[in-house]
């Protein structure tokens, strides 16, 4: 047995014999939880407290905001190459311009 989750019952169907719930999960935060290539994976099991052979299962996966290793400038000094400890083109290409602030005053110096 794992750590519990609060479930709240969001919608019922007797009709059509169908249940809606919401499970708020857990902290990924164990002594067993670990990340590869920024990601954790956990197995969740959800069962009527009445009768425990009706189940119901899937995975939940946690993902770690990509940290910086390393930054360097290219060999023309006109460019930054940024290195992170895991993929960052898991969600799809975005433009480095969206994320990043290239003013002469980014992060407060003057």
């Amino acid at each position: 047995e794992g750590p519990t989750a609060p479930v709240t019952l969001v919608s019922a169907d007797a009709v059509a014999k169908t249940s809606v719930l919401s499970a708020t999960v857990p902290a990924f935060d164990c002594d067993t939880c670990t990340l590869f290539d920024g990601s954790g994976t956990v197995s969740m099991r959800l069962a009527y407290s009445e009768d425990s052979s009706v189940v119901t299962a899937a995975d939940f996966t946690f993902w770690a905001p990509p940290l910086v290793v390393a930054a360097r400038f290219d060999t023309s000094g006109l460019r930054v190459i940024i290195q992170f400890d895991q993929q960052t083109t898991g969600a799809g290409e975005v433009a480095c311009a969206s994320l990043l602030d290239s003013s002469p005053t980014a992060g407060g110096l003057a």
